[in-house]
């Protein structure tokens, strides 16, 4: 396991295994000129939400939202979340907010049709406080569909105790 994969493990309790990296293209023309319109800074969960909602609309490729974690030019990594058109996969945030999109590695760990997001949205309403939004790592935890991705709170306990982690840099 990697020094990212643990600390990703340590910071999130996400499994190492669920983790698969994936490769970010620059938008098209057409994702760009939608994105354009829905895209704001530091919402990325909304933004690829709602860019997967106009896109299967607009589109016949498969059109997914994924949440995963990215890490933006050697810096800690940060939950995320993008889109998966066809096969390839963009970043309609941090390509609109930041332009930058190169230098960053991503993680795919879940990914959902319009459907299946849904499905997740509601599985973790009730302990939500109603709060209806795009899947997010801090909800999923909570979901019975979702929670084998995640270790349990006696494994992440058991890291802490008796046990000396490193993170070699």
């Amino acid at each position: 396991m990697s020094n990212l994969e643990k600390f990703i493990l340590m910071s999130t309790g996400i499994k190492s295994e669920m983790l698969a990296e994936v490769s970010i293209s620059p938008m098209t023309n057409f994702v760009r000129d939608v994105a354009e319109c829905i895209v704001k800074p530091k919402q990325c969960y909304d933004n690829s939400f709602k860019l997967l909602q106009r896109l299967i609309q607009t589109t016949t490729e498969d059109v997914k939202y994924v949440l995963g974690m990215c890490v933006c030019s050697s810096i800690l990594p940060i939950e995320h979340a993008w889109i998966k058109v066809g096969a390839k996969y963009y970043d309609p945030t941090l390509e609109i907010v930041v332009g930058d999109i190169i230098a960053n590695t991503y993680y795919s760990v879940m990914e959902f049709d319009l459907d299946e997001a849904i499905t997740a949205m509601e599985s973790v309403l009730e302990r939500s406080d109603g709060d209806y939004c795009p899947p997010m790592f801090n909800r999923m935890v909570h979901s019975p569909i979702y929670k084998h991705l995640y270790m349990s709170q006696q494994e992440r306990k058991a890291m802490f105790i008796g046990n000396s982690i490193s993170l070699e840099l």
